[in-house]
């Protein structure tokens, strides 16, 4: 056996390097029904909102604009072992949006999710969390992200050549 340990060439110290706020995501206090836009997405929101809100204060409060009934499915798109996935509506603004409905897990699987997309916002090849819902008497979560149109991989991995597939591991490896 091989005493060699990969170390990522990228970030390998991120979570050293930053604050514990960063990556305990044991503490995280989820804002449920809280979005996560700039003030003047926030502004924008609120004017078309039927519901009286007072505006935040500054860029860096949150504003309490969404809830569950703000979002609406159109078709299941994928599932996996801890969720399944919809494309939705947001029938306040109407956008398309993916909803990521959670199965039973602990919650600490969940903080640590939404940390982590909280933490990679912005990031090249990161898709937004634009909401964190759950239903009133389920209290089943629900991720709400931001619609990415694109072809299944299960129909387009069928129809690469092998050119396209060293390409795309080329790609991962960098």
């Amino acid at each position: 056996m091989s005493n060699y340990q990969s170390v990522a060439r990228v970030y390998a110290n991120v979570n050293q390097s930053m604050s514990r706020d960063y990556w305990d995501y044991d503490t995280l206090q989820v804002q449920w029904g809280y979005v996560w836009p700039s003030f003047f997405s926030c502004l924008l929101l609120a004017s078309r909102s039927p519901v009286l809100m007072p505006l935040p204060p500054s860029p860096f409060h949150f504003c309490r604009l969404s809830v569950q009934d703000n979002y609406e499915i159109i078709r299941k798109v994928g599932r996996g072992k801890y969720s399944e996935v919809f494309e939705g509506i947001n029938v306040v603004n109407g956008e398309k949006c993916v909803i990521k409905v959670l199965k039973p897990v602990k919650k600490k699987k969940i903080k640590r999710e939404i940390k982590i997309l909280q933490n990679l916002a912005g990031g090249p090849n990161i898709v937004g969390l634009l909401d964190v819902v759950r239903d009133p008497q389920s209290k089943t979560p629900s991720l709400i992200s931001e619609f990415v149109n694109n072809t299944d991989f299960k129909i387009l991995y069928p129809k690469f050549t092998d050119y396209d597939i060293r390409y795309y591991m080329f790609e991962l490896l960098k």
